[in-house]
């Protein structure tokens, strides 16, 4: 089994292709094989930790960007079925959370958790570029693909959506 994560279905940028290759890897080599691929962790809001503990504002690049977060103790949930259940073999579920947030409606949420109020800071990319390679514990090959995914995420999302109506 494998959790590959979401990117691997559309195969698109960086990330999704190698997702993809090393699924394909896996199908070639193994009798049986099932792949997990959730969408994003929850556990990626903890980027914010700092910014929420030094301030009211979490700053950062796309935060209309909407995300199904998903628990990673629900993702550890299918994978016990997955393993221990018969019929999963040769199968591949997309994993969802149960609601689409944007990053600044999460940075939102955990402000109100906390009881404070927070609120997203936009960055322009380059911003966001340099303070993401300025940080020693996001590892800096991961920079580009991240951005890159979220603009193509937010074109998709742009191309999708349908424009407002006028009165």
């Amino acid at each position: 089994m494998r959790c590959a994560g979401f990117w691997s279905r559309g195969r698109r940028g960086t990330w999704g292709r190698w997702h993809r290759a090393v699924e394909r890897r896996i199908e070639e080599s193994v009798p049986a094989w099932t792949h997990l691929r959730p969408s994003a962790f929850a556990a990626n809001t903890r980027w914010w930790a700092g910014q929420v503990r030094a301030g009211d504002a979490v700053r950062g690049t796309y935060g209309a960007l909407p995300a199904l977060l998903l628990h990673e103790a629900d993702i550890a949930a299918v994978a016990v079925r997955a393993l221990t259940e018969g019929g999963h073999a040769g199968a591949a579920y997309a994993l969802t959370g149960p609601e689409v947030l944007t990053q600044a409606q999460q940075v939102r949420i955990i402000g109100e958790v906390l009881g404070r109020p927070l609120r997203w800071e936009e960055l322009s990319r380059d911003a966001a570029r340099r303070r993401l390679l300025a940080d020693d514990g996001f590892p800096d090959t991961f920079v580009d693909p991240l951005l890159d995914g979220y603009a193509r995420m937010m074109r998709r999302r742009a191309r999708r959506s349908p424009a407002p109506s006028r009165p």
